[in-house]
């Protein structure tokens, strides 16, 4: 059956984010087996694509057992995405599951470094890991994140699939460098929701329109790659920090330490992100004499255990 109905992918976990990436797996013409721990859930995911796209081919697996098992009959190389609630799960569902010959296990569970590659000592078979970066509805787009680390082999075999999914990124060598770019990239995202979070009540106040800052934020964080690497360039030398300052330490806390005061004025909540900025500035050294002038970049060293 797995032969005739082309099926050479499964989603092992059909919750938000195994769901939406079945929608857009089908809607790309791939077959899919899918499996959940709750049945009825794998169910729903394959009768909402077959009301959506009645062409869809999707084939409700009663076990892990069983998805692997109709995998198993591709004539190509298969994938089995693994997207259940986390690594202690993918674990447990893994440990004893004989992989096919022709079968990578792409592991995109959320996770710790430490996490995948706990995960990867349990699966008896071809496996990567990684991370989705985006939301469900990415995910359903295809406009997603999606990075991968391990087997470069096993990542040729499993690639095509995953590129359905969004833009791939693959890192060759050990397992846990993906998890690790995927924190990294996601703690961005939340600090810019936190940031527009922080500032709303203002803006409003002062009669702002969100999207005059939409558009004004767009430019600069624009900007923000470039400013990212020579900040990382910097910061991967040796360098006094007192010599060729960017910004500095001094300046930064004036930045913020301004708008508390400011906040209270006008009765608006507690400024939350700007004590953290002060307190962190701070912990660098902003009221140091001797390092107030350093460059902002002094702040790795509040974050690497390197600190005065």
């Amino acid at each position: 059956m797995s032969k005739r109905l082309g099926i050479r992918v499964g989603v092992l976990g059909c919750g938000k984010m195994g769901s939406a990436m079945i929608e857009r797996l089908t809607a790309m013409g791939h077959g899919v087996v899918a499996w959940n721990r709750s049945g009825q859930r794998a169910i729903q995911a394959a009768e909402k694509c077959v009301q959506e796209r009645p062409s869809s081919r999707v084939l409700v697996a009663a076990t892990p057992r069983h998805a692997m098992s109709a995998l198993s009959y591709s004539e190509e190389s298969a994938v089995a995405i693994v997207m259940v609630t986390d690594c202690e799960a993918a674990q447990a569902m893994l440990k004893d599951l004989e992989i096919p010959a022709n079968v990578v296990v792409a592991n995109l569970t959320s996770g710790s470094p430490t996490d995948g590659r706990r995960t990867a000592e349990v699966v008896k078979g071809a496996y990567i890991d990684g991370a989705y970066c985006g939301p469900p509805e990415a995910a359903r787009s295809g406009s997603g994140q999606v990075f991968v680390s391990g087997s470069e082999a096993d990542y040729e075999a499993a690639k095509d699939v995953l590129g359905n999914l969004g833009r791939v990124r693959f890192l060759a060598g050990p397992v846990g460098a993906s998890r690790a770019l995927d924190y990294a990239v996601v703690d961005l995202a939340f600090v810019n929701l936190v940031s527009f979070c922080a500032s709303a009540a203002m803006l409003e106040k002062e009669g702002v329109e969100w999207e005059v800052f939409c558009e004004e934020a767009e430019s600069r964080l624009a900007a923000t790659p470039v400013a990212l690497r020579l900040a990382a360039d910097r910061m991967r030398r040796e360098v006094d920090y007192h010599e060729d300052q960017v910004a500095t330490l001094k300046t930064w806390r004036h930045f913020w330490a301004s708008r508390i005061p400011y906040f209270r004025e006008a009765d608006l909540a507690e400024p939350h992100l700007a004590r953290f900025a002060v307190d962190l500035l701070d912990k660098a050294g902003a009221q140091d004499p001797s390092l107030a002038d350093s460059d902002i970049t002094r702040l790795q060293e509040v974050f690497t255990n390197k600190g005065k």
